[in-house]
């Protein structure tokens, strides 16, 4: 049998600055996300970036690769460049839980 071990979770600097609620509100939101962890029940509901990817317009796209800091200009963004835009987003931002 296997000892699966429960993943850290570590929310990256500014990763909340959006967030419109109160202290406790975010406090409360981690606490969720840290407990879905340890349960399993984020990796029995996670969808495959690559699914979610397939799913977002060019405009999408490209707002999320700005913000990762993937230069969309390096890409034409029409047919097969989103999709290799995509494929360089998941390739720079993958982690594999352990």
């Amino acid at each position: 049998m296997t000892d699966k071990k429960t993943p850290e979770i570590i929310f990256a600097p500014g990763c909340f600055d959006n967030f419109e609620g109160t202290q406790e509100e975010l406090d409360q939101l981690m606490k969720q996300i840290q407990d879905m962890f340890e349960s399993g029940e984020a990796q029995v509901q996670a969808i495959s970036l690559n699914d979610l990817l397939d799913e977002l317009t060019e405009e999408e796209l490209e707002q999320l690769a700005e913000q990762v800091g993937i230069d969309p200009e390096e890409y034409m963004v029409d047919g097969d460049d989103v999709e290799e835009l995509a494929s360089d987003f998941v390739s720079r931002n993958t982690r594999t839980l352990h």
